[in-house]
């Protein structure tokens, strides 16, 4: 299997994250750190109504995998619009 990125932008994810957190985090919070890295790197902002359509998720379940990940030293949660 050969994977691909020609011709994508490319959003670069820390060594540590996937040898140490990948496959012990709950896969929504993985999604929901992937899709935020994403965002942080292509400048893009998003509505809270609009992540949660998105990542397909609720703001509670993605409130938790922001403080999740904040007790890990990922994401320091200071999410627009979010309270």
């Amino acid at each position: 299997m050969k994977f691909s990125v020609t011709g994508q932008a490319n959003t670069p994810v820390p060594t540590v994250f996937l040898k140490k957190y990948l496959c012990d985090a709950p896969q929504d919070y993985v999604k929901v750190y992937l899709f935020g890295l994403c965002l942080a790197y292509t400048g893009e902002q998003m509505g809270d109504i609009e992540l949660e359509e998105a990542l397909h998720l609720s703001g509670v379940q993605i409130e938790a995998a922001l403080k999740y990940w904040e007790t890990k030293g990922f994401v320091f949660a200071k999410s627009a619009g979010r309270t």
